[in-house]
C-alpha cells in the first residue's frame, strides 16, 4: 500500500513539473512575440485643407456726383384743343328704332341657317351621278364561240366555229350598288361545214357595282336562264332544242350623266348539254347603254 502511494504521489509531481515547464516555455513565446517591433497601420489622418482664394470685393458703385449729367432740350407744350374735356352724350335712339325680340329671333335664326348651309357647302363632296330605279337599254358585243358537235344516230359531226355577233336590249332596276335586271339577246355565228348556230336567250341578273371613281363603277354579277338552240346545215341533222343556260359577267360602268350610262363587259355563257349537239359555249366582250325611265 505505501509503495503505491508513493508511486502515486511521484507522478503527480512529474505532471506538475511538465505544466510547469510548458507554461515557461508559453511566456517565453509571448515575450519574444511582444519583444517584435509593431507594424505600421493605416493612414487614417486627413489631407491638409486645400488653400481657398478670397473672392474679389464687389466694386463699389459710383456716387452719383461722378456721373455725368445731361440737360434734356425744354419742348414747348401744344396749345390745348377748344374741345379738350368734352365726353359726348351716349346716343339716344328713337322708339323706332328699337329692335324687337322677335326681329332679334329671326335675324339669328337666319344666321344660323346660313352658316349650316356655307358648311354643308365646303364639306359636302361631289354628288354622285347615279340615280337608283328603272332603266332600259340595248346591247351589242362580239361572241368567240368554242368549237362544237353535232350528234345523230350515234354519228357525231365536230364543226370549228368562226367568230359571231351578240344583240339584244335588257330592262331592270338600280338599288344604288345592287342590280336586277332581265336581258333577252340572241347570239349567231357560224361553223365549218356550212352549219349556222342561233341562240335566243332569256336570262334573270344580278349584278354588284362599287364606285371606282367619281363617274367609274367596277361591275361583277351572273345570270340564268332558258336559251333556245338552233343549228342549220350540219351533215348530221339540224338539231333545235331549249335547255337552261347562265353567264358570268365583269366589267365597267361610266355614269355620263344622272340619266344615262355606258357599260362594257366580259361575259362567259354557257348551256346545258344535249343529246343532239355539244353544250354550247362562248366568251363575248359586250357594250350596253342604259337610260333611266
Amino acid at each position: 500500500m505505501l509503495l503505491w502511494g508513493n508511486t502515486g504521489k511521484v507522478s503527480i509531481l512529474n505532471r506538475l513539473e511538465e505544466l510547469k515547464s510548458r507554461s515557461r516555455a508559453h511566456e517565453g513565446r509571448i515575450s519574444a512575440l511582444l519583444a517584435k517591433p509593431q507594424p505600421e497601420g493605416p493612414n487614417l489622418s486627413f489631407p491638409p485643407a486645400a488653400k481657398r482664394t478670397p473672392l474679389p470685393s464687389p466694386k463699389v458703385p459710383t456716387p452719383e456726383s461722378d456721373i455725368p449729367f445731361v440737360r434734356l432740350p425744354d419742348f414747348p407744350e401744344p396749345p390745348a384743343s377748344p374741345d379738350a374735356g368734352f365726353v359726348p352724350d351716349s346716343p339716344t335712339r328713337d322708339e323706332s328704332d328699337e329692335v324687337s325680340e322677335e326681329d332679334k329671333a329671326l335675324s339669328a335664326g337666319k344666321d344660323s341657317d346660313d352658316i349650316d348651309e356655307a358648311y354643308a357647302e365646303l364639306y359636302s363632296s361631289d354628288e354622285s351621278l347615279r340615280r337608283e330605279g328603272y332603266y332600259f337599254g340595248p346591247l351589242i358585243g362580239f361572241a368567240f364561240p368554242d368549237d362544237g358537235a353535232i350528234r345523230s344516230g350515234g354519228v357525231i359531226d365536230s364543226f370549228t366555229s368562226d367568230g359571231g355577233y351578240l344583240i339584244g336590249f335588257q330592262v331592270g332596276k338600280d338599288f344604288g350598288s345592287v342590280r336586277a335586271e332581265g336581258e333577252y339577246s340572241y347570239m349567231g355565228y357560224d361553223g365549218s361545214g356550212s352549219v349556222s348556230v342561233g341562240v335566243n336567250n332569256l336570262l334573270a341578273r344580278i349584278i354588284l357595282e362599287t364606285e371606282v371613281g367619281e363617274a367609274l363603277d367596277f361591275r361583277a354579277g351572273m345570270g340564268m336562264g332558258f336559251g333556245f338552240v338552233g343549228i342549220d346545215g350540219g351533215s348530221s341533222g339540224e338539231p333545235s332544242d331549249v335547255g337552261f343556260a347562265y353567264d358570268f359577267l365583269l366589267g365597267f360602268g361610266y355614269n355620263f350623266s344622272d340619266g344615262w350610262s355606258l357599260c362594257a363587259d366580259y361575259r362567259y355563257y354557257l348551256s346545258a348539254a344535249n343529246d343532239a349537239y355539244d353544250r354550247i359555249k362562248s366568251h363575248a366582250l359586250l357594250f350596253s347603254a342604259n337610260f333611266d325611265i
